[in-house]
């Protein structure tokens, strides 16, 4: 952890509070120089902090800008031993990214997160709306090699670590959609593109690019009108939660990716499911029947019965609910 890091993990730990440039310097080892450094950068960077004669520094208010260095000081220590994290404004596809790193041969767990992205994609080769300064999109490589029945837990445990994130970050209730998307009041707030690389010799996934898109805040100008009815976020305004927000959900993905065989996961996962027990309209390739949802499976699948009262294992595919 840098200087700038050490003072900011400082003055948010005494948030509300003034700490003195001396303590500073005393509890972080570093001259008042250096610290009078730090809170300057900190400042450029949109972090609005107070200073005051014989009283010291005090954060105000935390900027919505990314920055990998602030991520990176709300991590513990094993978890930013743990990945690479590279950040960035805008760019074409965090997930798009996360292939070339892999290209590249890079050899760690490592997180790519973005503002905004220009060619951002959903499932089924869809695009995914990505605007400036609205949503986080993130995408997390997974460099463990799985076996291929653990691999198709990963979505679950993903959209698992997303709810925990949201309600733990801000206390707002959300719910999940089979397989990979994310409501709240009705409306989806954000999505999941997982990709992997398969290894059919030996029957493992030899990597895994997990994608996260969030509508934090309302897209200026609105949701296009294709979007209007059925997208939402979770915010009504801008608020300065980006880097809080990112470190808390690269930590509750770091926990349930490594984890992924905990029975509590795939618990959690029913408990937000608002598809459980409805009935659906269900589209696999060129197959498309209705039916009525009745379990979850623990791999993942989505068990439904269809007209005939014949009973379906999905675990591809898409369903919408049926209105009654």
């Amino acid at each position: 952890m840098n200087s700038k890091e050490a003072v900011l993990q400082q003055l948010r730990e005494h948030r509300g509070n003034y700490i003195s440039g001396e303590n500073l310097a005393g509890q972080l080892d570093i001259s008042r120089a250096a610290i009078w450094k730090a809170v300057d950068t900190l400042r450029t960077q949109g972090y609005q902090i107070e200073s005051k004669s014989h009283q010291g520094y005090r954060l105000i208010k935390e900027t919505n800008e990314l920055y990998c260095d602030s991520i990176l000081s709300l991590l513990d220590r094993r978890e930013r031993e743990k990945i690479t994290l590279k950040v960035f404004d805008t760019i074409d596809s965090t997930n798009s990214e996360a292939k070339r790193l892999l290209a590249a041969g890079c050899q760690t767990d490592t997180v790519v997160i973005a503002r905004s992205q220009s060619e951002g994609r959903g499932r089924l080769g869809r695009s995914f709306f990505s605007p400036d300064r609205s949503g986080l999109y993130l995408s997390y490589i997974i460099k463990e090699a799985l076996e291929l029945q653990k691999a198709l837990l990963v979505t679950s445990a993903a959209a698992v670590a997303v709810t925990r994130a949201i309600e733990k970050s801000f206390s707002i209730p959300v719910q999940i959609k089979w397989v990979n998307d994310i409501y709240k009041e009705g409306k989806k707030i954000a999505g999941i593109l997982t990709e992997g690389t398969s290894n059919f010799e030996n029957g493992r996934m030899e990597s895994i690019i997990v994608g996260i898109g969030i509508n934090l805040f309302p897209p200026r100008g609105g949701f296009p009108d294709h979007l209007k009815e059925i997208a939402s976020s979770l915010f009504e305004h801008e608020k300065e939660v980006m880097n809080d927000f990112a470190s808390c959900l690269i930590s509750e993905l770091s926990a349930v990716l490594f984890d992924l065989e905990d029975p509590s996961i795939m618990k959690e996962y029913r408990e937000h499911s608002f598809v459980l027990d409805t009935d659906v309209s269900v589209i696999t390739g060129n197959e498309s029947y209705d039916a009525h949802v009745t379990d979850i499976d623990n791999d993942g699948s989505l068990i439904v019965k269809d007209e005939k009262g014949e009973i379906h294992r999905l675990n591809s595919g898409e369903i919408s609910i049926r209105k009654k």
